[in-house]
């Protein structure tokens, strides 16, 4: 897309090019498109043939011309003019500008993947981001899978999958509190009745993640 075309030439008959300062007024459709697209508005110079075949890829080689902006808001620039045809130049949007860079990024990989030689499984993983720890270190959380959990399931395993999928798995990691009888924790006016409901025993709990867990210490300090 080569936006908006206009020709400058020069109109006191001189034969050789000639320097001008060009101004043109964008303001009435510096609003047609998004991504702040009005900010990224220049000039830039491009070859005659672009008005009669566009198509052709020669024809649509733009050389940026340094634009600034114009006393109406507009676009300005001082540029070289020629005699006869004149020379074309067009309106048009770059990459970046004043409030951003709108340039296509390059592709990274967002997941890794491996096949093992041996068994031939085929594991994947998707790292997910995770909120900042508000003291110590951020744990890793991130989807993966593996052709061999679901290979090897037959008839007489539990064949039931994960909550993320067949053959995919959120070690998440969970805490946990360990629980006795409520009979047995008579002690201290507690339960005045044993019965077989579970009470909560004393302040414990143990985390577990993926690759290790241990039971929390609780702070007593105040």
């Amino acid at each position: 897309m080569l936006g908006v075309l206009l020709r400058v030439s020069r109109a006191d008959g001189a034969a050789e090019p000639g320097r001008v300062g060009l101004e043109v007024d964008s303001t009435g459709f510096a609003g047609a498109f998004g991504a702040d697209w009005a900010h990224r508005l220049r000039l830039v110079q491009v070859p005659a043939c672009a008005l009669s075949t566009p198509a052709k890829p020669g024809c649509r080689d733009a050389v940026p011309v340094p634009t600034r902006t114009g006393a109406d808001g507009g676009l300005a620039a001082d540029v070289s003019v020629g005699p006869d045809a004149g020379t074309l130049f067009a309106v048009t949007a770059g990459a970046s500008g004043g409030t951003g860079d709108f340039s296509a990024t390059s592709l990274t990989a967002s997941a890794s993947w491996q096949v093992s030689p041996q068994t031939g499984d085929f594991s994947w993983s998707y790292p997910l981001r995770t909120a900042p720890a508000v003291n110590g270190p951020t744990p890793g959380l991130a989807v993966r899978y593996s052709s061999g959990s679901v290979d090897g399931r037959t008839s007489s395993t539990n064949n039931q999958p994960s909550w993320v999928g067949e053959g995919f798995e959120l070690g998440s990691g969970f805490v946990e509190r360990k629980y006795i009888s409520c009979a047995e924790d008579m002690t201290g006016g507690n339960n005045s009745v044993k019965t077989g409901d579970l009470c909560w025993r004393s302040d414990n709990a143990t985390v577990s993640f993926a690759g290790g867990g241990g039971e929390l210490v609780k702070d007593t300090a105040t």
